[in-house]
Order: structure tokens, then C-alpha cells, then sequence
């Protein structure tokens, strides 16, 4: 069994093709930010491999995003077809976000940074520091 922090967003509608560039733009815009916040010598073009690839699997409406934090190799799980998990929190279409615990606590830094990039104004959001520990969701505001 993995343990996972996850989040999501409720949307309106599904995403565009577009949209779902985009948002694999904004999570990695993020991601180097963070990157220059905790470090600001941090130099994209030293440090590609830092921010490593994101990758759009063929059997799901999925992006996988693969980088580097604080030594330490991570993905990024962005479901966008997956609305109906979670509907015992809220019912609607999301983006949801799951990324593994990792015990030193850069998931719970991670995943609500970039679900308020994500979120479209005024969006709900919610947010699980731990599944395995019969945490529930919590609204991020």
C-alpha cells in the first residue's frame, strides 16, 4: 500500500486540449518558483534536470509530472477523468492531485502550492495531507 497526499479543484467543465497544456505549463512554472524561492541561485538552464519531464499517458486523461526536490526524484499524478472520486467530499468534475508521502514533508508543501496555481478563481478546493491515516479531506481556502 502507498500513502499519498492528494488534493483536488472542482471544475465547471472538462479541459480543452489547450487547457490541458496550459495547466502542465502552470504546474511547472510553480515548481521552478519554488525552486528560485528556496534556493535563488537555482538556474533553469544548470539544473534541467530538476524539473524533468511531464508525460501524458495514452490510456488515461492523465499527466505525470517527474522533477526534482530537495534531492530527492518525485511525480506528480494530475488526473483529469477521475470526477467522480471523492464525491463523498463534493460532487463535480476536478482536477485531482496525488503525489506519494514521502516522510520528510515536501508533499504537503507541494500539493497546495500548486493546487492554488491550478484552481480557477473562486474554485473549491480540497486537500488530504495522509489517505492511509483516515485523514479526511479539508477545504483550502
Amino acid at each position: 500500500m502507498t500513502v499519498n497526499t492528494k488534493g483536488f479543484c472542482v471544475i465547471e467543465q472538462d479541459l480543452t486540449a489547450k487547457e490541458v497544456f496550459d495547466l502542465a505549463g502552470t504546474i511547472q512554472h510553480n515548481l521552478i518558483g519554488l525552486f528560485r524561492e528556496e534556493n535563488p541561485s537555482w538556474n533553469s538552464l544548470d539544473n534541467d534536470n530538476n524539473m524533468g519531464q511531464v508525460v501524458m499517458p495514452p490510456h488515461c486523461m492523465s499527466l505525470i509530472v517527474t522533477f526534482k526536490y530537495r534531492d530527492h526524484n518525485r511525480m506528480l499524478w494530475v488526473h483529469l477523468d477521475c470526477s467522480h472520486d471523492h464525491d463523498d467530499v463534493v460532487v463535480g468534475k476536478k482536477i485531482i492531485l496525488s503525489i506519494g508521502c514521502d516522510g520528510r514533508g515536501d508533499s504537503k508543501v507541494l500539493i497546495p502550492l500548486i493546487l492554488k496555481a491550478i484552481s480557477p478563481k473562486d474554485a473549491k478546493m480540497y486537500y488530504c495531507a495522509d489517505d492511509a491515516n483516515d485523514e479526511n479531506f479539508v477545504e483550502l481556502t
